[in-house]
């Protein structure tokens, strides 16, 4: 997986999206979401996010430079300054779920976490290959885990019940594991279908913050650049 993911972000630089050298001059703000991971960790502590996951060749860097380098190298992560209560580390190196061929990288990192600090939150998409996923984890403990594959047409994570948020979303997603799923009925219901990037992206808003997607807020305060160590 990791290696579609850097063919997507080589993929993102040559068609034009994302400069090929970045620039330590301020651009106006840039959005995030779309094509990477991150986390959202409950701390107003970011110093301690960043020793905890051991990042390094950390520097100060403003909002939209932070995003483009994240972007354009694989292994960059930055980090923000705390959003009412929550430090995002973002950046495609974070690790994704397993499936059969790849061993989940994921879980362990999230239970770590969450030992840690009250509350961790991990959400990913990647357009490519239609890999769409979040959790929750708190006290050392996975709550909900959710990861499909469009690619494969595979649900490889599914923990935990829906959460609140999900059922106010309407998240009702085909899953080929059901037991219903050897039918042909399953597949034509009208009440089902396969989850998308928006999704993700609905759900960090209400299981993290809003204001985290609000740009005029989140790029207010300059946050930190870094490598993510293995």
């Amino acid at each position: 997986m990791f290696k579609i993911c850097i063919i997507s972000l080589l993929a993102f630089v040559i068609l034009g999206f994302v400069p090929v050298m970045a620039s330590n001059i301020a651009i106006a703000p840039i959005a995030f979401g779309y094509k990477c991971s991150w986390f959202a960790i409950k701390t107003n502590d970011t110093q301690k996010v960043i020793e905890f996951l051991n990042i390094k060749d950390v520097k100060e860097s403003d909002w939209s430079n932070g995003i483009k380098a994240v972007y354009q190298v694989y292994g960059k992560v930055y980090i923000t300054q705390p959003i009412d209560g929550w430090v995002l580390v973002i950046g495609n190196s974070i690790p994704n779920a397993g499936d059969l061929r790849y061993p989940d990288k994921i879980t362990p990192v999230l239970m770590k976490l969450s030992l840690e600090f009250p509350e961790v939150q991990y959400f990913s998409t990647h357009r490519a290959v239609e890999y769409h996923a979040w959790a929750k984890a708190i006290n050392g403990h996975i709550i909900r885990a959710y990861a499909y594959i469009g690619e494969q047409g595979e649900t490889i994570w599914n923990k935990g019940g829906p959460t609140k948020e999900e059922t106010e979303l309407s998240f009702s997603f085909f899953n080929e594991k059901a037991p219903e799923a050897n039918t042909n009925a399953y597949w034509e219901r009208k009440d089902l279908r396969y989850p998308g990037e928006e999704d993700v992206i609905r759900l960090a808003k209400k299981w993290i913050n809003d204001k985290v997607f609000q740009i005029n807020i989140i790029s207010e305060k300059n946050g930190i650049i870094g490598t993510l160590s293995d």
